[in-house]
Order: structure tokens, then C-alpha cells, then sequence
């Protein structure tokens, strides 16, 4: 009888440790989905248009500006044209008064172009893109100060779940289950070792009296590519 509760002890602390292990699965898959959410989150939040209010806004500024520079090219011109003036042709003394008339440009034709009517109806243009951007369809973000706001907060949260998942492969090693850490958090970590040892060499090497920048080793008052010199002093 002692022998038979000895197995079904040892059974139900089998079932017990699968039951761990499970739940522990559970919350390792859960959190590598945060974390994987989140930074989609982040990514789309980087690559959305600015809000729809932002948009127009950049569209009024555009179109005054492209305005004010198409008077800047074409405003002295208009107004000779309109006013009349007196013409001298090339290599002749002979002058003619030519009359107002309507101001001509673009092509051969006459055709305006878009900067000619930004610069004509900048008023009706703006209007009209308007209506253009609020009729387009376009999924549009969020407005610059609650994009930086969420951004913040996807950045604390991205923060806090890479340290509980570090805290929960630690604990899970020590019984012997292993977890590969998150994909940013192995990045960085090896980014942070390289670092690490690259100081180290510097530091290896400006102790031996070398002098080392871009891959160059300068001591002794030798300029070595790819090498070490030991100018010791």
C-alpha cells in the first residue's frame, strides 16, 4: 500500500509539473503576442498619414506658398502687360508703345498648368483639394500630439514586457525549460556585447601604448592598416 501512494504521489506531481509547464507556455506565448502586437502598432503609427485635419492644413500652407512665389515669378510681367509700355527692338532705335493686353504663358497654346492656377484661384484650389482629401477614402492617423503621446506609451509598455518575459525565460531555465528570448531583446543584447568588447580592445590596446581609430593601429609612430604595432613608450 506505501508503494502504491509513493506512485501516485510521484503521478500527481508528473501532473502537476505539465500543468506548470503549460501555464508557463501560456504566459511566454502571451507575452511574445503583446510584444509582437505592440510593435506592429508602433510600425503603423510610423507609417500612417498624418490626420485629416493635418493633412488640409499642409495643403492651405502649400498652395499659399506656391501662390505667393507664382506672384513673385509672374506678378511684375501681369502688370506690364495690363499697364502698356513703350518696346524698343533689339538693335533699333525705333520705339512702339505696345498696348495692354491680357497676360499669356504656359505652353504655345495658352494652356494653364497647375502652378498657374494655384497661383490664379489659390482660394478655389485649396477648396477643392479639400473636398478631394476628405472624399479620398485615405485611413488617416492621428493628430501629431496623440501620436507622440501613444507612441510614449507603446514604448513604456514595449519596456515592461520585454522585462517580465527576460524575468520569466530566467525563472523557466532554472528548472530546465528553455525559451528563446524575443527577437529585439537577443538583438540588443548582442549589440550590448559587442559594444562591450570592442571597449575592451580599445582598452587592451591604449594600454600597450597603441593608438586605434577606423580600424587603424597607430603606435611607435607607425601607421599599420588592419594591424597592431607596439609602440610602446
Amino acid at each position: 500500500m506505501a508503494k502504491q501512494n509513493r506512485t501516485d504521489d510521484a503521478f500527481s506531481t508528473l501532473k502537476a509539473a505539465k500543468e506548470a509547464t503549460q501555464k508557463l507556455s501560456e504566459s511566454e506565448a502571451a507575452l511574445r503576442a503583446q510584444h509582437s502586437a505592440l510593435l506592429q502598432e508602433k510600425r503603423d503609427i510610423t507609417n500612417s498619414l498624418a490626420s485629416e485635419a493635418e493633412t488640409i492644413g499642409n495643403l492651405g500652407r502649400l498652395v499659399s506658398e506656391a501662390a505667393a512665389e507664382w506672384t513673385r515669378v509672374h506678378g511684375r510681367g501681369i502688370a506690364r502687360d495690363l499697364s502698356g509700355h513703350r518696346d524698343v527692338h533689339p538693335g533699333s532705335t525705333r520705339e512702339r508703345f505696345v498696348a495692354p493686353r491680357l497676360p499669356s504663358w504656359g505652353d504655345l497654346q495658352g494652356a494653364l498648368r497647375f502652378g498657374d492656377l494655384v497661383g490664379l484661384v489659390p482660394d478655389l484650389v485649396k477648396s477643392r483639394l479639400a473636398e478631394v482629401v476628405r472624399g479620398s477614402g485615405a485611413k488617416f492617423g492621428l493628430p501629431a500630439e496623440a501620436r507622440a503621446e501613444r507612441m510614449r506609451e507603446i514604448e513604456t509598455e514595449i519596456t515592461s514586457i520585454e522585462g517580465q518575459h527576460e524575468a520569466l525565460i530566467s525563472g523557466a531555465a532554472e528548472v530546465g525549460i528553455v525559451y528563446p528570448l524575443l527577437d529585439a531583446v537577443r538583438e540588443r543584447r548582442e549589440a550590448e556585447a559587442l559594444t562591450t568588447k570592442r571597449a575592451a580592445e580599445l582598452a587592451e590596446a591604449r594600454s600597450r601604448g597603441e593608438f586605434v581609430a577606423s580600424g587603424l593601429s597607430v603606435g611607435g609612430g607607425q601607421l599599420v592598416t588592419g594591424g597592431s604595432v607596439g609602440g610602446r613608450g
